[in-house]
């Protein structure tokens, strides 16, 4: 999700608040334990568990839960939230400096009066000195019984932590936030196409969900989408959407559409020639391979191939698939094509 502005310590940015808020959080059920995990602590139950460590794949909400836990603290005397996410590397500069000057203590004791420890992107401290330093401090938050929250990218076992600060996260509450699936991809789409004022067809907000399961990607190409239309008063196309794609590390999902446009870029016809009648040769040929890939690559049923090439008949796609099984073993010009567009098709996400 969106990355989040941090500040020293004290108030989240105004801007901030309206965005990254519990309630306005896009999950689903696989998230119910990670919400009520953090308002518990948040709220100062009883029965929290103390600390609470996030961690996942990149782009999957931590930064924008941590920013919600941060405004659910209690305010005190009526001011606001007595906390801050602090990214880690800015803790970690903070430690040092301290340590430099000798004024560890004077550091651990203006930490403890935020009222609550919130850190982000703790995997990228490198420093041992750093962790030390750093279990120390949760030590003083833990005894205290001030709330502690952080999050990382990937899982613990693969932080570079210290055993002593790896020990006393792994003795918190380990929630994995899960990779987005396609409703959470689509709603979360869906908001930022509004908040950009960008229209997109049905079938433009499905293939960037599809195909993008970073949020935050997605979230930059929503911003690429609303300057070209501010820009050039045109909307996207769905060639542009697939190109965009391809800048951000992301290639179209390998379909039905993607395996005939492939094969018929190979014979040099028009994909929509491989649904036609047209009893050429060298189109029969075209055809049965398109056949042949979808059974192959997409494990589509018989009757289902069929109804993508214009309702033809099972038998004809069982036909289709027995020959390029024998032509591959019998001619090798039509073998070395076949394993050329399955590398092709392989390219794409599956």
């Amino acid at each position: 999700m969106p990355s989040i502005s941090h500040t020293h310590a004290g108030t989240p940015r105004p801007e901030d608040i309206p965005r990254q808020r519990f309630d306005n959080f896009i999950g689903n059920a696989k998230h119910k334990l990670v919400l009520m995990a953090l308002r518990e602590l948040a709220l100062g139950s009883p029965e929290a568990t103390n600390p609470v460590v996030l961690c996942g794949g990149s782009g999957t909400g931590k930064s924008h839960l941590l920013c919600a836990f941060t405004l659910a603290l209690p305010h005190k005397n009526g001011h606001a939230a007595p906390a801050a996410v602090l990214k880690a590397d800015e803790l970690a500069g903070r430690i040092m400096t301290a340590d430099k000057n000798g004024s560890t203590l004077a550091l651990k004791t203006e930490l403890l009066g935020d009222g609550a420890l919130v850190v982000d992107d703790i995997h990228t401290v490198q420093s041992p000195r750093v962790h030390e330093a750093l279990a120390g401090i949760l030590d003083a938050f833990l005894a205290a019984g001030r709330p502690v929250a952080v999050a990382g990218t990937g899982l613990p076992t693969e932080w570079p932590l210290t055993r002593s600060l790896s020990s006393r996260l792994r003795a918190g509450l380990l929630l994995e936030l899960p990779e987005p699936d396609l409703d959470i991809s689509l709603r979360f789409l869906d908001a930022k196409l509004r908040e950009a004022n960008v229209t997109l067809p049905r079938d433009g907000q499905l293939l960037l969900a599809r195909n993008c399961h970073d949020l935050r990607r997605l979230t930059g190409i929503v911003k690429r989408l609303a300057a070209q239309r501010r820009l050039t008063g045109n909307n996207v196309t769905e060639a542009e959407l697939e190109a965009l794609l391809t800048q951000h590390g992301e290639m179209p999902e390998l379909n039905h559409g993607v395996i005939t446009a492939l094969v018929a870029s190979r014979f040099s016809i028009a994909p929509e020639e491989l649904s036609g009648r047209d009893r050429h040769p060298e189109r029969v040929k075209a055809r049965q391979i398109a056949m042949f890939l979808c059974r192959k690559l997409l494990g589509l049923s018989y009757p289902a191939i069929g109804a993508l090439f214009n309702g033809k008949d099972h038998s004809t796609v069982i036909h289709a698939v027995k020959k390029i099984n024998e032509l591959q073993r019998s001619n090798s010009d039509t073998n070395k094509l076949v394993t050329e567009l399955i590398q092709q098709c392989q390219s794409y996400r599956q």
